[in-house]
């Protein structure tokens, strides 16, 4: 990267994941206060989600902090909060059997493992480990997708990777 390359924003994230079909919505950014902390901005949050440009660079204008929400109905993401013991336990034990996949760090340092759909994986708080989570929508600010070539399957065997 060129030392004088700008960081990309959400509104960029936002507009490269429109280019891909993949519907969004704005997500307050307080994570000070965990109760409004990735609700939607929009009245009708996942349904407000769009892939128009002109829609998505209102809402970032509007709200230039904003976290990206997605509305997951290509893939499902795999919620490890790496801040957790248990969390870095669970991945540690099956890191070998994570398929490769696209990753999104999160803004406490987690991590989101993309996956594709499937009918018999739904939400869930903490049934593959404490502190990891299998969410359908995913709000967090996209930091990069960087895969670090991880691999195993997240206790789940229907998991496949997502596109890279």
């Amino acid at each position: 990267m060129q030392p004088d390359a700008r960081r990309k924003t959400p509104l960029d994230h936002a507009r490269g994941l429109a280019r891909n079909d993949i519907a969004m919505f704005p997500c307050k950014n307080i994570p000070t206060d965990p109760a409004q902390h990735k609700a939607p901005l929009t009245l009708r949050g996942f349904r407000d989600a769009s892939t128009n440009e002109a829609v998505i660079r209102a809402w970032w204008q509007c709200w230039p902090d904003a976290l990206i929400g997605v509305v997951a109905e290509k893939f499902c993401a795999v919620d490890v909060d790496l801040q957790h013991a248990e969390a870095r336990a669970w991945l540690d034990q099956h890191r070998n059997k994570i398929p490769v996949t696209r990753i999104h760090r999160t803004q406490r340092g987690g991590v989101h493992l993309l996956f594709r759909p499937h009918a018999e994986v739904g939400c869930s708080v903490g049934i593959l480990a404490p502190h990891v989570d299998c969410d359908l929508v995913a709000s967090p600010r996209l930091r990069g997708a960087a895969s670090r070539g991880d691999r195993g399957r997240a206790g789940v065997d229907r998991y496949r990777a997502a596109p890279r």
